[in-house]
């Protein structure tokens, strides 16, 4: 109801200006986003945006970590639409050492073909960099 509704507007206002917010909050976020409560007419696309943004700077910024890779394979289709993040997860991938995380890079690009995101973010150029 109402209460729910001035409760998700005070902690959408609190994300908005967290610059340090955990990827891990940014899935949950991403998560939770179709089934928060909102106003006639009010969107979410300025939080969604933001959170699409601020994915895109910690995974291109190299400050992801292989672990970080392993966590959004895990939960892949909630980035499926972000079409930058998915392209800052594939350079991320590209660049981690294949004898290092075999398995996680394994993992990462059997939930990309499952997902489709390779041909519906025109991604198959960076799988064949991969070899």
């Amino acid at each position: 109801g109402q209460k729910d509704e001035v409760l998700w507007s005070l902690l959408r206002d609190q994300i908005l200006k967290d610059k340090k917010i955990p990827l891990t909050n940014c899935l949950d976020i991403l998560e939770f986003l179709p089934q928060a409560p909102r106003k006639e007419g009010q969107s979410e696309s300025q939080l969604r945006s933001w959170i699409s943004k601020r994915m895109e700077l910690m995974l291109s910024k190299g400050q992801a970590l292989p672990q970080d890779l392993a966590i959004i394979t895990r939960r892949l289709e909630l980035v499926a639409p972000l079409k930058k993040v998915c392209q800052a997860l594939m350079n991320m991938a590209i660049n981690l050492r294949q004898d290092l995380y075999p398995a996680v890079l394994w993992r990462f690009f059997v939930r990309t073909g499952e997902a489709g995101l390779a041909e519906q973010n025109q991604l198959m150029s960076k799988f064949h960099r991969i070899g």
